[in-house]
């Protein structure tokens, strides 16, 4: 005759089977209702692709349509695509150097140069009388794109639009400019995407910080209409049309 410990541990497999029994039915039920989830989601998500693509076929019919009758023109002027700069390094790191010089006719005075620093490094500059800058500033391991400079700090950028970094650039300019005795170093390595420069001293940055710094500044009335039309060029073209 089963002894008491016998008849317990008969009663929980009878119990477990039981419970096996309802997750097993519960199973049987729900199994249908997922799949047919899952054929109307794909269904859904099938129309939405038909639906998607046939609005970019009536795109390209209406854009052909307005070619073929001739109605179809750009609607943004930019004067850098006009003189064929829109992709020049030269041009854009001329455009920075002048804006980053107190002294230009600009009518931004320091505003810029102290902006792109704290912005960028998070720094005051401090004083920025007797401000030099440099385009191309040469040395005997390089040239640097942009150098601006006093007596108590140095700030290099080295400017990037499509050509990469060559031959360890910003690891010579910062060991070169480091140096710089009682001055503080601000290097920086602007380009369209934020990529990083060799030199581990240069500190990312995007054309898109350009953008949004000169979109809070107040030129002078006679600058105003150049530096609105930079500014919308690194809008329109960073990062689509370059």
């Amino acid at each position: 005759m089963p002894g008491p410990i016998y008849s317990r541990q008969l009663g929980k497999f009878v119990s477990l089977r039981k419970g096996l029994a309802r997750i097993e039915a519960r199973l049987l039920v729900i199994a249908p209702l997922e799949a047919a989830e899952k054929a109307r989601r794909q269904q859904r998500e099938a129309g939405e692709a038909a639906s998607f693509q046939q609005g970019i076929r009536n795109l390209s019919s209406e854009v052909q349509r307005l070619r073929r009758a001739g109605r179809l023109h750009r609607t943004h002027f930019n004067p850098f695509e006009v003189i064929e700069r829109k992709r020049c390094e030269q041009t854009h790191s001329n455009i920075l150097a002048w804006l980053l010089n107190p002294d230009e006719a600009h009518g931004l005075g320091d505003t810029f140069l102290r902006s792109f620093v704290t912005r960028v490094f998070s720094a005051e500059l401090g004083t920025t009388e007797g401000a030099l800058v440099v385009r191309e500033g040469r040395f005997n391991n390089g040239q640097c794109d942009i150098v601006v400079k006093n007596d108590d700090w140095v700030v290099v950028i080295e400017n990037k639009l499509y050509a990469p970094e060559w031959n360890d650039q910003t690891v010579r300019y910062a060991q070169h400019w480091r140096t710089a005795p009682g001055r503080r170093t601000f290097f920086a390595f602007l380009t369209r995407d934020g990529s990083r420069a060799r030199s581990n001293r240069f500190k990312p940055v995007t054309y898109a910080t350009v953008r949004d710094l000169l979109a809070t500044l107040k030129p002078s009335p006679d600058s105003a209409p150049f530096i609105e039309q930079f500014i919308d060029h690194l809008w329109f073209a960073g990062g689509r049309v370059w």
